[in-house]
C-alpha cells in the first residue's frame, strides 16, 4: 500500500524523535560567498567534504572556548542550548 506524503513525513519524524549517539541534524543556511569558498578550500586542503570541515571547525571552536572558561561558565554556556534560539512572539 502506497504512503502519502504526510503518512511518510509522520513516520520520519516519529522514526527521529529516537536518537543515536551521532544522529544527524539539518542546518540550512546561506553563507558568504567568501566563507563558502574558504570552507571549500579547507576541505579540499585537508581531503574532508564541507561538511566534515564544518564539523570539525565547529567542534575545535567549542572546545577552545571551552578550555578557557571556568565551572561556572561552562555550566551557564552549556544550558544555552537548552535555550529557544529565536522567539516569533512580538515584544
Amino acid at each position: 500500500m502506497t504512503m502519502t506524503n504526510a503518512e511518510r513525513q509522520t513516520r520520519y519524524r516519529t522514526n527521529t524523535r529516537v536518537r543515536q549517539e551521532n544522529y544527524t541534524a539539518r542546518l540550512n543556511t546561506e553563507l558568504l560567498f567568501g566563507a563558502k569558498t574558504a570552507l571549500k578550500r579547507l576541505s579540499l586542503h585537508h581531503g574532508k567534504s564541507q561538511r566534515e570541515m564544518l564539523e570539525q571547525l565547529i567542534l575545535q571552536a567549542e572546545q577552545s572556548l571551552r578550555q578557557s572558561l571556568n565551572e561556572e561558565e561552562d555550566d551557564r554556556y552549556l544550558d544555552l542550548s537548552m535555550q529557544a534560539l529565536r522567539s516569533n512572539k512580538k515584544k
